[in-house]
């Protein structure tokens, strides 16, 4: 039985932030299953290009099928990168701007653990309460990043397909 596809995304960031996230573009094809697209910011998505992959994918199909899911609206299984190095009042915009995007996505913040305080600090308190239950990447080393990357996205991606299959069964019975 073919596995749920999950999309993973890393939101565009201005040049200066980039640069915290180039271990983790740089990591991540090397750990993602055959299930896994994973994508820089919504410009990749409409320009059909993902991050760089194992060969054999059919990556231009599988970005024509995300953006014609995005186009209709309908809830596909999203894991979001979120990098904490920003004020936390500009990753309350991410996050709002994100759910408009993807309603359902699963939310991996990418942080060294000074960030993380620092931003639950700037927040007020329903938003430190609701971060401190996302899932949660820690910046490292690569190999040590590679083994936590992957266990994330085995969770994260779980997450996300349970998410949506229950969304679709219980909209059943709103009809």
């Amino acid at each position: 039985m073919e596995q749920p596809k999950v999309f993973i995304y890393i939101p565009d960031y201005w040049e200066s932030e980039k640069r915290a996230l180039d271990r983790l573009v740089a990591v991540l094809p090397q750990v993602t299953n055959e299930n896994e697209f994973s994508f820089k910011g919504v410009g990749y998505l409409s320009h059909r290009h993902c991050i760089e992959a194992q060969s054999g994918r059919r990556k231009h199909e599988v970005l024509w099928e995300v953006r014609a899911l995005l186009g209709s609206r309908s809830q596909i299984p999203f894991v979001v990168f979120l990098d904490l190095s920003r004020p936390g009042t500009e990753i309350l915009k991410e996050i709002k701007r994100i759910r408009r995007w993807f309603r359902l996505a699963i939310f991996i913040l990418y942080c060294s653990d000074d960030e993380f305080q620092r931003c639950l600090s700037e927040l007020p308190e329903d938003w430190r309460i609701r971060l401190s239950r996302f899932f949660r990447l820690t910046k490292t080393t690569t190999t040590k990043l590679r083994l936590r990357l992957r266990e994330l996205l085995n969770a994260a991606g779980s997450t996300a397909i349970d998410k949506v299959k229950n969304v679709r069964f219980f909209s059943a019975f709103i009809r």
